[in-house]
């Protein structure tokens, strides 16, 4: 009956519906009530250093003790409630303490330990292969002397055993007064005197 006139309060009624219908589906939606909550237990600390001294001291005060031990983790922050250790259990720790690698790995390092000790320091061989010489940017270890060539000798491990090479150095390099033949491998044993031109090293352990 209207044509194409529009009827603006039946139009404004539809728009107040709608946002009422949206505000209630976002208040459902929202509502703390109506989220589903996920209960994640949580795990205790659990340090195995602490629950070996633990059976340690249940071992030699009975089960009761054993019992108390047991009840009495979870509280606090988590870990477990221990009695102090007596002298001679600390002692039997150390005695028994674990031996670490990078003490391992320090007794087995080499070093050439200079013969004039007031002139040159001691050279760690840290890895291998190892090259000496006097070019500071290019080698393991640089010796500042004339009388070394730029690249003067290698050492390497091969197997369990150890050798020196000569890189044609101008001077040569010896071991025990030895010539070591150019790009020729030379085994070396602890003890040895290796000689850079005239500057002379002994091959022993760190």
């Amino acid at each position: 009956p209207y044509g194409n006139r529009i009827d603006y309060s039946k139009l404004f009624a539809i728009i107040i519906l709608l946002i009422c219908m949206e505000g209630y589906l976002l208040k459902l939606f929202w509502d703390k009530k109506n989220r589903i909550t996920k209960m994640v237990s949580e795990a205790s600390y659990f340090d195995p250093r602490k629950f070996m001294k633990t059976l340690f001291y249940n071992e030699s005060k009975g089960e009761d003790d054993h019992q108390k031990a047991i009840k009495s983790e979870g509280k606090g922050d988590g870990y477990i409630n221990h009695y102090q250790m007596s002298s001679q259990e600390e002692d039997m720790e150390e005695i028994n303490a674990t031996c670490l690698l990078n003490e391992i790995e320090e007794s087995n390092k080499l070093l050439l330990e200079p013969v004039d000790k007031f002139q040159y320091e001691p050279i760690m061989l840290t890895d291998f292969p190892f090259f000496i010489g006097k070019l500071k940017r290019n080698v393991d270890y640089c010796i500042e002397k004339d009388v070394v060539s730029r690249y003067h000798a290698k050492i390497t491990k091969e197997m369990g055993k150890y050798y020196i090479t000569d890189l044609n150095s101008r001077n040569g390099t010896f071991v025990n007064s030895d010539p070591v033949p150019t790009y020729q491998k030379k085994e070396l044993s602890l003890g040895d005197v290796i000689t850079f031109a005239n500057i002379k090293y002994k091959f022993v352990k760190a």
